[in-house]
Order: structure tokens, then C-alpha cells, then sequence
């Protein structure tokens, strides 16, 4: 017998949509500089890394251009970190040239590019503030941008500049001073704007597997003024000169700007967008919560993963059992399906190699009962196992504490194998799930509704909340029953043909199976559909396990045999 599994493989696979309307950016950035991925402290003085530092000749100071936080001098438009010397002691002289990255342009032709940073100055004779466009190529200065050497200053620079094709250009900060006064520059951003209209595009991300890799989505919808474009990273070229569609970049492990640009012009308009590196704690769904009283229903029809490193604090109250000291808990709950339940868990990446340990509760937060065998104990990281535990009442709502073993940090998956309610798909006809000749399924009635109840056929009872199934006839005899394994309460079958909106009831039952099963046989005619709704008995409700089987019929009449 085929078995349809309405099982889902959880924390494996999941996906979110990064962003589905990406803004235009009109300009192209030839360099951009915010030092927010710097540590503090002092700049490295090594002439290969940017940004470096140049000692003057009648430098005789040990202050140097560090990445601080400090706000002094005043400095408006700097954010966080900036860039900022100070010089600390009289009778000496500070003297540094701060070199940003380089930036180069390949475009062809000359262009005007716009030059934005924000600065202050903290003066006192003798003191320097100097910044300028420096051309690389010819070891000069292009353009000086401020001078400062009379009073305090504290503002944001904006105007453009030709910069020469091929040639490389750095900006550069100089400072002089000889007594305990100070300077600061931020967000550095050299930009010119493009020739015409920018491509637009949207991007989802799937995160894969243990959330160390993703792939995405780029959708491209519009290519603007270019006849093609480029997807790219601006290192790696994912797709060259393509036309509006979807594409797929696999196997992506890191942050990255992704950038759809004109393919055809040489001053390019492009859009971007950042997309971060998939994070457990902050892409998977449906993670446990901190505390019992906010944990979540499981909806074990989405995936289901998490991890006891996404910042979990031990919970007020966290009941002693089973041994297990409390670090690091979270809580989530689930709807018991049937009396015994079976989840499949795999603990992934665990930092100190402990795992995590696991157990159940009925009852409501504060005044928890443990559910006797529901305890499992440490069994390390990349370790999968099965997780059975009984005695659980139909319907009722039960808690599941995580927690790292000594604190631990894990990664972790779970799959429901049996017992565990779902949101049902098939709550409603529109929705139907097909079933084909020697089919079954697991499913319940517990979180269906009845929205779209049909009124019962003859011998079909009362309807209440179900779910719907649908099948095409074959010209064979065919029984329709819960009369299996997998059923736990009182069901009941009502078979219909004809369309969702436009049914005509072929025939019902309640209780003609095993118990209070349901099944029910017919010769359903050949190409014919047929709408199957399975629910509760008045207000009962559980799990069932629905079969579908065919057998070929017989209608012939003997009539009178003659020899």
C-alpha cells in the first residue's frame, strides 16, 4: 500500500523572503568607508592595508589616527565608530597623513564623481586639518577638499571632482597639531550618479541545512533603460548579460551585496541590495521562546529547528526533573494528537560537545507536571535520535523544555513521526487532498474548523469540523475508512460528487468500521470526482488514518445459462 505521509522534515530546509521591493540606487559607489567593521584602536601604519597611516618627518608624537567612539571633538554627522587623532602632550609634535582605500576609475571615460564625508576640528595654533583627493597614479594631489588651521569646525563635505580614466585616487586626512586638540572624519562615500533608470529586482533566500549555506532568488522585474544586465557580487559575476526572469545562485556561505547592474553602458546604473548570511536564531521559524508562558504552538506542518545560542536565559520557575540542572532553557508546546507521541531530533554544531537535554509537561506554566519518560538526556552534538513518550490525553496542550547541557550551545532539528497535531492544509474543499487507489493518510481534526461543513449525506451523522479529500473515480468498487491503526476517536464519512461549490451527496457513514471507525463502499464511476470529508462525531475529535482502496467491480447480471 502506498502511504501518503503528511510528515514534514523540520529545521532542514527554510526559507524567507528577504525583500520583495528593492529601492533605487541611482548612484554608483566607487568607495565607502564607515569604520563600523573596525575594532577600536589604533589604525595599522602598514602601507599595504587600508586604511594606514603616514608619519610626518617632525613627527615626534606617539598619538596616532585610531577607530574610536569618542565624541570628541563634536562631530554631528559621525555615527559610532570614526576615524579620530588626538595629541596628548605639550612641547611635541603630532604629525599623521590617515590614507583611506583606494578606488579607481575603469569606466572608459572621464567622470564626475561627488565626494561626501563628515568631519570636526578642534583648533589651536599651529594646529592642521587637511583632507584631499590624492591621485595614486601620479603620486599628487587631484584636489584639496578642506583646509582647517584657524578655528573649530564641526561639519559634512559634498562636491564633485573629475576623476581621470584609469587613475587610482585615495582620500587622505592629514593632521599637524602641538598641543592637546583633536580631529575626526566619517562615512566617506565617493559616488557618481548613472546615465539612465537603474534595473529593479526582489531576492528570497533558503536557508539550507544547518543554516551554514543558502542560495538565493533574484528576480529580476524590471531592466530599467539597459537591453540586459549583470548579477554580481562584485567580485564574482553569477549571471552575464541576461534578460528580466528568476535566477539561482546556490551554496552562498557569507554576507553579501548583491548587485543587478546595466550590462550595456559604461557609466552603469545598478541597484543593490545587502543580503546577511543565513543565522538560526535570526531565520528559522517558530523558534522556542525564552519563557513558558510565551512559548509557542509547534505548527509542525512549517519546519521546525532552533538552537539553546540564541541568547536563552534560565527561566523563572523551570521545574527540577529528571536530574537536569537548568542553563540555558526554552519552551515551546505542542497538541497532543494521539496518547503517544514519536519525534525524530538531530543535534547539530554543540560548542562544548555536550548536547542538550529534553522534557515534557503537562499542565500550565508555574504549575508543571513532568510527563513521565519524556526526559532525554545529553547525547552530544550530530547525533540523531528517537524521542517516544506516552500517557498524554487527546487535544490537551503539553510544554517541551530545550536546554543545553551546562549550558552547551546546540543546533538542533526536529521531525514528527506520529501524535503531534498540525494546522491541516485540507480544511477546506478548495483545498483538498488527492488520494489515488491505494493510499492512505494520517491526519486530525483537531485544528480544522468548519468553515465549509457540508451537510450530511444519509447514514454520514451530524458534520462538524473536518478536512477534505478528493479522489477521481476508475469504474471500480472502492472503500473509504478510518477503520485503521492510526484512528484514536469517533469519525465519520461523507462522500459527494460534483464540484466544491455544487455538491450532491453520494453517501455517509458513522460507525459502520471497527469501534466508532467509519468506512464505506461504492462503484465509483470511471472519471467522475468525488469529495471525501472525515470529521468528529458531535464534538469528538483526535487523529484517523484514512484508506483508500479499489477493487475491480463485478455489475454483470447472470441472467439464464444455457448448455
Amino acid at each position: 500500500m502506498k502511504t501518503i505521509q503528511k510528515l514534514f522534515v523540520l529545521g532542514f530546509i527554510a526559507s524567507c523572503l528577504l525583500n520583495a521591493n528593492i529601492a533605487f540606487t541611482q548612484n554608483i559607489v566607487l568607495y565607502e568607508e564607515d569604520f563600523e567593521s573596525y575594532a577600536t584602536g589604533e589604525i595599522t601604519s602598514t602601507a599595504s592595508v587600508y586604511p594606514h597611516q603616514i608619519d610626518g618627518a617632525g613627527n615626534t608624537s606617539t598619538e596616532k589616527w585610531e577607530v574610536s567612539t569618542s565624541t570628541s571633538p563634536t562631530c554631528t554627522g559621525c555615527t559610532n565608530k570614526r576615524a579620530r587623532v588626538q595629541y596628548g602632550s605639550s612641547g611635541t609634535v603630532n604629525e599623521n597623513t590617515l590614507v583611506l582605500g583606494t578606488f579607481e576609475n575603469t569606466y572608459g571615460t572621464d567622470i564626475s564623481a561627488n565626494i561626501e564625508f563628515d568631519y570636526a576640528f578642534k583648533y589651536a595654533s599651529p594646529s592642521v586639518l587637511q583632507i584631499d583627493l590624492y591621485d595614486e597614479t601620479l603620486g599628487s594631489v587631484a584636489a584639496n577638499l578642506v583646509t582647517l588651521n584657524s578655528a573649530d569646525d564641526d561639519a559634512s563635505y559634498s562636491a564633485s571632482h573629475t576623476l581621470t580614466n584609469g587613475h587610482e585616487y585615495s582620500i587622505r586626512a592629514f593632521y599637524y597639531g602641538e598641543y592637546n586638540w583633536y580631529a575626526s572624519i566619517d562615512n566617506i562615500l565617493v559616488s557618481f550618479p548613472c546615465t539612465g533608470t537603474a534595473p529593479t529586482f526582489s531576492v528570497t533566500k533558503t536557508c539550507i541545512g544547518d543554516y551554514s549555506t543558502f542560495d538565493l532568488e533574484v528576480d529580476v522585474t524590471s531592466l530599467g533603460s539597459a537591453t540586459n544586465v549583470d548579477i554580481t557580487d562584485g567580485t564574482t559575476t553569477y549571471e552575464s548579460a541576461v534578460g528580466s526572469g528568476a535566477y539561482t545562485i546556490s551554496g552562498l556561505s557569507s554576507d553579501l551585496t548583491l548587485m543587478v547592474i546595466d550590462h550595456d553602458d559604461a557609466v552603469a546604473c545598478y541597484n543593490s541590495e545587502v543580503v546577511t548570511a543565513c543565522d538560526i536564531c535570526a531565520d528559522a521559524p517558530s523558534l522556542p521562546e525564552d519563557e513558558c508562558a510565551d512559548a509557542p504552538i509547534i505548527d509542525l506542518s512549517q519546519p521546525f529547528n532552533g538552537s539553546t545560542s540564541c541568547s536563552y536565559t534560565v527561566s523563572a520557575g523551570s521545574p527540577d526533573v529528571c536530574g537536569q540542572s537548568v542553563d540555558n532553557d526554552s519552551w515551546m508546546r505542542f497538541i497532543a494528537a494521539d496518547t503517544e507521541i514519536e519525534l525524530d531530533y538531530t543535534i547539530g554544531d554543540c560548542a562544548n560537545d555536550d548536547g542538550i537535554q529534553l522534557a515534557v509537561f503537562s499542565g500550565t506554566c508555574g504549575s508543571l507536571v513532568n510527563i513521565t519518560g519524556s526526559c532525554v538526556s545529553p547525547s552530544g552534538e550530530l547525533t540523531t535520535a528517537t524521542w517516544n513518550f506516552s500517557g498524554l490525553t487527546i487535544g490537551s496542550t503539553y510544554y517541551i523544555r530545550i536546554d543545553g547541557y551546562a549550558g552547551d550551545l546546540c543546533d538542533y532539528y526536529f521531525e514528527p513521526v506520529a501524535g503531534v497535531v498540525i494546522t491541516p492544509d485540507n480544511d477546506e474543499c478548495a483545498n483538498a487532498m488527492t488520494l489515488t487507489c491505494g493510499d492512505s493518510d494520517i491526519a486530525s481534526n483537531i485544528l480544522a474548523t468548519d468553515t465549509d461543513a457540508p451537510s450530511a449525506c444519509s447514514g454520514g451523522g451530524t458534520t462538524s469540523k473536518g478536512v477534505w479529500y478528493q479522489f477521481t473515480g476508475t469504474g471500480q468498487e472502492v472503500t473509504i475508512s478510518t477503520d485503521n491503526a492510526g484512528t484514536n476517536f469517533d469519525t465519520q464519512i461523507n462522500v459527494f460528487s460534483g464540484t466544491c461549490g455544487s455538491l450532491v451527496c453520494e453517501g455517509g457513514d458513522d460507525d459502520s468500521g471497527t469501534g466508532t471507525s467509519s468506512s464505506i463502499t461504492f462503484v465509483a464511476a470511471n472519471g467522475t470526482d468525488y469529495y471525501i470529508y472525515v470529521d468528529g462525531d458531535g464534538a469528538a475529535e483526535g487523529q484517523f488514518e484514512i484508506s483508500l482502496t479499489c477493487v475491480d467491480a463485478c455489475n454483470a447480471n447472470p441472467g439464464t445459462w444455457q448448455y
